[in-house]
């Protein structure tokens, strides 16, 4: 991975207290619910895109379904969570269902590194 110098790490550093780092995923997922991100005190933003032909659901709650969660929609449909927004939704456990099986998402995940006591120092 590139280290990345500049003004945006700076601004972004002095805002979370310490570097971010990205993560990238593309989990599928089907008709069962499943954990599409667990939970993470250091995660700042997250974006979820659906790049299936499929519509899915997401909650906070692992009881997911298309009657109890945020809908979704197929093709490009996409949710953000941002810890400036919307408060600690960010660092929460998610799960995920789609209304057909071998549904793909890509999920953008932005954490702080977590700095240790010497680090600070």
């Amino acid at each position: 991975m590139v280290e990345l110098r500049g003004a945006a790490i700076e601004f972004a550093a002095r805002r979370f207290g310490g570097l971010l780092r990205e993560r990238q995923s593309a989990p599928t997922i089907g008709t069962s619910a499943v954990e599409l991100l667990g939970a993470d005190p250091e995660r700042v933003f997250y974006i979820i895109v659906n790049l299936s032909p499929n519509d899915m659901h997401v909650s906070f709650r692992a009881d997911v379904s298309a009657t109890n969660g945020i809908l979704i929609i197929a093709q490009g449909g996409s949710m953000e969570v941002d810890v400036e927004s919307d408060g600690n939704l960010s660092a929460l456990q998610l799960f995920g269902v789609a209304a057909a099986a071998a549904s793909q998402l890509f999920i953008l995940e932005l954490r702080r590194e977590t700095i240790t006591p010497l680090e600070a120092a």
